[in-house]
């Protein structure tokens, strides 16, 4: 990598207070990354001493919820809870972005872990994303923001410019397009992915397949949902869990992969992929671990 690119990592948080794992994944990403790591974060949490400790950049998301991009969005969406603030999150990204002029930066969830620093990966990620927006897919109908890639905020405007347009077209059209009364983000990204290739490009989440893309320039994989959730359990599920509708869900079901830890050369605990049936081994970038139990897979 060249030595004057920097890279950055940013967190998000909207909400009157943060979830008590959230420090766990802040930690996490220093661990691997020695670069900038950026938080939006409640107000109240900006002068809190993790962010001192860890090495944190914080903004106050109330700041960003007065810029006219984040207002018209609240205005045209239709999506309320939970649905609103991870749709919501793409657009506050692009502003932060746009404010501070970054380039090159991971976005990550806030119950996601990462194992590896995405500084090594930099050309990887360049070469993988072109002038779109790189993220994991989940399965046919879903993909997923839980690691997220940009060169700078132009690919993030091209893609909020579609969830605004389609926002626009109101729930009843929303509804129809998706085949479902339940619209979700995840949806529309993976309906972004399959018509504007331009916009929505995927990291490799298994080596081979469906969800093998541009496995070959990473020869590494990352999660969307489905390996955090096999090795962690959901909120509602123990260790184990698999969705059919997930394409690593349907590989894991099949006997396909497995998974186990290894450390890296500085000792630190990584994940594997195992394909069981050719007896490779694939190093993981990260883990979603929506069980939310962070610091048990540190």
């Amino acid at each position: 990598m060249d030595d004057k690119v920097e890279m950055n990592v940013v967190l998000i948080h909207i909400g009157p207070d943060m979830p008590d794992y959230m420090p766990d994944c802040m930690e996490q990403v220093r661990r691997f990354f020695p670069g900038k790591i950026h938080a939006i974060l409640p107000d109240k949490y900006i002068c809190h001493n993790f962010n001192k400790r860890i090495g944190i950049h914080p903004v106050a998301y109330e700041s960003i919820q007065g810029d006219s991009l984040y207002q018209e969005f609240q205005r045209v969406c239709f999506l309320e809870g939970f649905w609103n603030v991870t749709m919501a999150r793409f657009i506050m990204l692009e502003i932060l972005i746009r404010r501070k002029n970054l380039k090159d930066v991971v976005h990550i969830e806030n119950d996601v872990l990462i194992y590896r620093n995405p500084a090594e990966m930099l050309h990887e990620f360049h070469i993988a994303s072109g002038s779109s927006v790189l993220l994991t897919p989940v399965g046919d109908n879903y993909a997923s923001g839980a690691y997220l890639f940009v060169r700078n905020a132009s690919p993030l405007k091209n893609l909020n410019t579609l969830f605004i347009q389609h926002m626009k077209k109101g729930r009843a059209e929303i509804n129809k397009l998706l085949g479902t009364p339940d619209p979700t983000e995840m949806m529309l990204l993976s309906l972004f992915w399959k018509k504007f290739e331009s916009v929505i490009r995927y990291l490799p989440i298994v080596p081979e397949g469906k969800g093998g893309q541009r496995f070959s320039v990473f020869g590494t994989v990352f999660d969307g949902a489905s390996a955090g959730q096999y090795i962690g359990g959901t909120r509602s599920d123990g260790p184990g869990w698999t969705g059919q509708h997930h394409w690593l869900g349907r590989d894991i079901q099949k006997g396909k992969y497995g998974f186990e830890w290894t450390k890296n050369i500085k000792g630190l605990r990584v994940p594997v992929m195992v394909d069981l049936k050719k007896k490779k081994n694939y190093l993981m970038n990260n883990l979603h671990i929506h069980c939310k139990r962070l610091r048990e897979y540190m």
